[in-house]
């Protein structure tokens, strides 16, 4: 396994938007997401009849077992992440924030940490921003576009990641990145690419 560590040469000066953009996705995470996680869904709560019927339980599984492995956090990414077959403004929005654990947030930020400083530089603050939640909300549109009928909310912040990535590999083909080499227990190093 790769994973980036940093990257070499860093431009001059704070990169203030990126900065803003992990704050947040990292705010929601520990304000929202975790206590959701940790919360158990309200019998009256209106959203939970909505989630059982698009789940359409079949078989042996029964809406009390549905309901018993069913956190708070399972109807907020319901209603707040995308669903192609239920488009909305809001959740195309909303999606990007939400993510599905930790290390999907994690492995989010840290891309983002080590290559958007290089491209907020490199296209100002409102244009970095823009490009951001422009490729995020085309890449959850791309992938609508395979699955229209679908009720599986997308969450996370990958699609905009992506696409900051690709104007770094377009704009700093000859940056060096350094990385950590992990093939456990034969190879553990860091090298330059």
């Amino acid at each position: 396994m790769f994973f980036p560590l940093s990257d070499t040469p860093n431009p001059p000066g704070r990169p203030f938007a990126t900065w803003l953009l992990m704050a947040i996705n990292i705010g929601v995470y520990l304000l929202v997401t975790l206590p959701a996680m940790l919360g158990k869904v309200s019998l009256s709560d209106p959203l939970l009849l909505d989630y059982l019927q698009v789940l359409g339980l079949q078989g042996q599984v029964t809406a009390r077992e549905v309901y018993q492995n069913l956190s708070a956090y399972d109807l907020l990414v319901f209603q707040y992440g995308f669903r192609p077959a239920e488009f909305s403004l809001i959740s195309l929005f909303t999606s990007l924030f939400l993510h599905g654990g930790l290390m999907h947030l994690a492995g989010n930020m840290l891309f983002l940490y080590i290559f958007g400083d290089n491209v907020e530089y490199r296209l100002g603050r409102r244009r970095y921003l823009l490009t951001y939640f422009g490729c995020g909300i085309i890449a959850t549109l791309f992938f609508a576009l395979f699955v229209p009928g679908s009720q599986v909310p997308l969450i996370g912040a990958s699609g905009a990641i992506s696409g900051v990535l690709g104007c770094y590999f377009l704009w700093f083909p000859r940056n060096r990145v350094r990385c950590f080499l992990f093939f456990f227990p034969f190879l553990m190093t860091s090298v330059y690419l």
